[in-house]
């Protein structure tokens, strides 16, 4: 827990705390217990003095602001109901409520009592409000070859957890093994950079524990090379790897992603993003369970091989 904290700016007053998490600022009232959301918080670069996208209030109220129209949905847990004459969202879950302002991309979270797991609540808010900002807050994870080229790995988690750590052992850094965010460079046309949203925290990897990634490995930003779909194998024979389609890693980044939908004002906007993303070069990248085969097999032959790559 520490790690996190030591990564995250912090400015507390007397009557609140307030996180500078890249593109977000998290306020929360000293009413709302920080070990209720602390493990949700993620590691992520130095904003520096580029001023923040969006903003999240997290405070206790009982008051919950009730939607008169629009759409709604749910999605992983969380109920959705969006009025887009008023740019206005509003979510439940059994965490508790928030509404967001949509136009100036603004939040309230009111936990609920006794829920003790936020993240799910705090990922849908802040996912729908970056998309206003339009970047893509995907559960994914990213890389950085030889030549500091950022890939994107998407598919299940522990798939990910596995090949991000072959592939730290084999010398690449990375960005990420939980959560990333894609976004286009707002100075250079046709680039998508890939930002940090990490939690280092320690978790079952194919059914292995999982040490937490070396501080020296990690980077906060890397410009969008190409995809990595993850699969575990338990075969001894090193498999190659193999170029997927356009079509089917778009798919994939799609079900990465799953409030990219929710905003239809943003919809295609951030699906033209993840489409850009899947134009680039595309694997499935293959890494072994735990002792099944030694290093230097089948992610070496990868990680080579991405570094090959012109």
């Amino acid at each position: 827990m520490q790690t996190i904290i030591e990564n995250v700016q912090r400015d507390d007053s007397p009557d609140r705390r307030r996180y500078r998490l890249g593109m977000l600022t998290l306020v929360t009232e000293l009413s709302v217990l920080a070990t209720r959301f602390e493990t949700w918080l993620p590691r992520v670069g130095d904003p520096g003095d580029e001023a923040p996208d969006i903003a999240i209030w997290m405070g206790c109220s009982e008051k919950r602001g009730r939607p008169t129209g629009g759409t709604s949905r749910v999605s992983r847990g969380v109920a959705l109901w969006l009025d887009e004459q008023s740019d206005h969202a509003w979510l439940l879950s059994p965490a508790g409520h928030a509404e967001l302002d949509l136009k100036e991309r603004w939040g309230r979270v009111s936990p609920r009592d006794g829920a003790s797991d936020l993240g799910t609540l705090l990922d849908a808010s802040t996912s729908i409000l970056m998309g206003r900002a339009g970047a893509v807050l995907m559960d994914a994870s990213a890389i950085i070859d030889s030549t500091g080229g950022g890939w994107l790995i998407v598919g299940p988690r522990e798939d990910r957890a596995t090949l991000v750590r072959d592939l730290v052992r084999d010398g690449l850094d990375f960005v990420s093994d939980d959560q990333v965010v894609a976004r286009r460079a707002r100075h250079q046309e046709g680039l998508i950079l890939l930002e940090s949203w990490h939690r280092p925290a320690e978790r079952a990897c194919a059914g292995h524990p999982a040490p937490v990634l070396p501080v020296e490995n990690w980077k906060p930003v890397a410009q969008l090379r190409g995809v990595l779909l993850a699969r575990t194998i338990s075969s001894r024979a090193p498999l190659p790897w193999r170029a997927v389609t356009r079509e089917q890693t778009l798919e994939s980044l799609v079900e990465a992603s799953p409030h990219v939908d929710s905003d239809p004002a943003m919809a295609d906007t951030l699906r033209e993003l993840l489409a850009s993303c899947a134009a680039r070069p595309a694997f499935v990248a293959l890494s072994a369970t735990k002792h099944t085969f030694p290093s230097g097999n089948a992610v070496w032959q990868l990680a080579r091989a991405i570094d090959a790559m012109s």
